[in-house]
């Protein structure tokens, strides 16, 4: 009896030693806390539209107005032999959608509006629709850029547009005597010609 007695007393110890060391533990294990990070400012959707300030036409050209191209280092394989090469790529295009998130913190709407207030702006918007165009018509040419794109791209956020060319032949002229030496098929050919011309067919 006194065994079983001493047994149980020793149980409940240990239990207790365990319960200690567990709290301890739980005591002295540091809290890792997760650092919020600052997201940039152009994530900041609430509150008054952003002022318009004259640096920001500065700031518009030399967003537009960067190299075409971009040296990227690749790896090539050729004969069972690797080589690092340098090689010429398109560079990102730049567009009004980006620069008025990532510079001015604001939309497209707004740079409209302010083309309309402040005539600086509007030259300098004007100025950089070209350098975008320009960048566009270069690499297009150069074959950088995917022949279908270019042509979207080009018909959507520049002036440049299909142009289509319609040639209206002059209504033919024949006196009395060539209609009646014209044969059937030549008299059918006419008709379709006049009827084209009045706009009927």
């Amino acid at each position: 009896m006194a065994e079983t007695t001493k047994k149980k007393t020793m149980k409940r110890r240990s239990s207790k030693e365990q319960r200690a060391k567990v709290l301890r533990d739980i005591k002295n294990k540091p809290i890792y806390r997760e650092e919020k990070k600052e997201k940039p400012s152009y994530y900041k959707t609430t509150g008054r539209p952003p002022k318009y300030k004259k640096e920001f036409c500065t700031k518009m050209i030399e967003f537009f107005d960067v190299p075409h191209t971009i040296t990227k280092r690749t790896t090539r394989f050729f004969k069972g032999k690797t080589y690092d090469v340098d090689i010429e790529v398109a560079n990102i295009l730049p567009t009004f959608e980006r620069f008025s998130v990532e510079i001015c913190n604001t939309d497209r709407t707004t740079l409209h509006d302010w083309c309309e207030k402040h005539e600086e702006f509007l030259l300098a918007y004007n100025k950089a629709k070209e350098l975008q165009k320009n960048m566009i018509n270069d690499l297009g040419m150069r074959g950088l850029y995917n022949g279908q794109y270019t042509a979207f791209v080009a018909k959507n956020i520049t002036d440049m547009k299909d142009t289509v060319v319609n040639e209206i032949k002059e209504k033919p002229s024949y006196t009395q005597e060539q209609l009646k030496n014209l044969t059937d098929k030549e008299l059918d050919e006419l008709d379709r010609i006049t009827a084209k011309l009045r706009g009927e067919s």
